[in-house]
C-alpha cells in the first residue's frame, strides 16, 4: 500500500516498440498509481490506445534554465534558422531543406544551421548539394549542450519538422533563449507552440513550411519586449522551478 507516481516520457508506444505482452502490466502500473503523468497530450492518447485507463495528467518536460536563457544573446546579422536533432527519417530534415531552399529564393539572405548526427547524414549532404544550398546550410555535427545554447543565442528561429515528437525539449530551450518557433503538428509541440511565440504547420508539407519561413523572416519581432515574452513563456511553464513546484505538490499529497 505504498503510494507511487508514474511519469511517462517514451515515444515507444507510438513507434510500436512496446510488446503487447507488457500491456497488462503497464495498465496495472498506471491504474494503481497515486498519480500518473505523461509529457504531452499526444503521449496520453498513445497510452489510451493500448488500454490504459484512469486519470493521466500532462506534466511537460523541463529545461536547464541556468544554460538556456538570455545571457550573452548575440543574434547573427543574417537571419538564422536552427535545427537540433538526430539525422533520422522521423526528423523530416529532407522537408526542412526543400522548404528552406524555396524560402531563401524568395525572401533573400538567410541560413539554416543543423546540429546533430545520424544514419541519414549522407542523404542530407546529397540533398544540400542537389539544392545548391552548400553556402547557406551548415551541418554542425553533434554539439554539446553548452554549444547548442550558444547557437540558440545567435539564431532567430528554432525549427522542428519531426513526423512524430513526444515532446520537443529543444523547442522550449529555444523559447528560453528568445527564439520564435516553427514546428510540425507532430504530437508534443501541439501542447505549447502557440502564437505569438510560434506556429504549427502540417507534417511533411514543404510548401507550408516555406511560407512560414518567409513570413517569419519578413515579420520577425526582434524587440526586447518580444524576446523577453518568449523567455518568460518558457520560464513560467518549463523551468526547473515550475516543474519542481508542481511535482513536489503531488509527492507531498502522496505522503500526507
Amino acid at each position: 500500500n505504498i503510494p507511487y507516481v508514474v511519469t511517462e516520457h517514451a515515444s515507444s508506444y507510438r513507434l510500436g516498440r512496446v510488446p503487447e505482452s507488457n500491456f497488462t502490466l503497464l495498465r496495472r502500473c498506471f491504474e494503481n498509481a497515486f498519480a500518473s503523468f505523461a509529457v504531452s497530450t499526444a503521449l496520453i492518447d498513445d497510452l489510451k490506445r493500448i488500454g490504459v485507463s484512469g486519470k493521466i495528467e500532462v506534466l511537460p518536460n523541463m529545461y536547464d534554465d541556468e544554460l538556456f536563457n538570455l545571457d550573452g544573446v548575440n543574434r547573427n546579422p543574417v537571419f538564422t534558422f536552427l535545427m537540433v536533432c538526430q539525422f533520422k527519417t522521423n526528423k523530416g530534415i529532407d522537408v526542412a531543406l526543400t522548404a528552406f531552399a524555396r524560402a531563401h529564393a524568395v525572401a533573400g539572405t538567410s541560413r539554416l544551421l543543423i546540429a546533430g548526427e545520424g544514419p541519414e547524414a549522407d542523404k542530407i549532404k546529397q540533398q544540400i548539394d542537389a539544392l545548391n544550398m552548400r553556402d547557406n546550410v551548415s551541418l554542425l555535427g553533434q554539439q554539446s549542450r553548452e554549444c547548442v545554447a550558444k547557437l540558440m543565442k545567435e539564431s532567430h528561429c528554432i525549427v522542428s519538422t519531426s513526423r512524430f515528437e513526444t515532446f520537443g525539449v529543444t523547442l522550449i530551450e529555444g523559447l528560453a533563449c528568445g527564439l520564435t518557433v516553427i514546428a510540425t503538428r507532430s504530437g508534443g509541440p501541439e501542447d505549447f507552440v502557440k502564437p505569438p511565440h510560434g506556429s504549427l504547420i502540417p507534417v511533411d508539407d514543404a510548401d507550408a513550411l516555406a511560407e512560414e519561413m518567409i513570413r517569419t523572416m519578413r515579420h520577425y519581432d526582434a524587440s526586447d519586449e518580444a524576446v523577453l515574452s518568449r523567455n518568460k513563456y518558457a520560464q513560467d511553464r518549463f523551468s526547473k522551478e515550475a516543474f519542481y513546484r508542481r511535482i513536489s505538490a503531488v509527492y507531498e499529497r502522496g505522503i500526507a
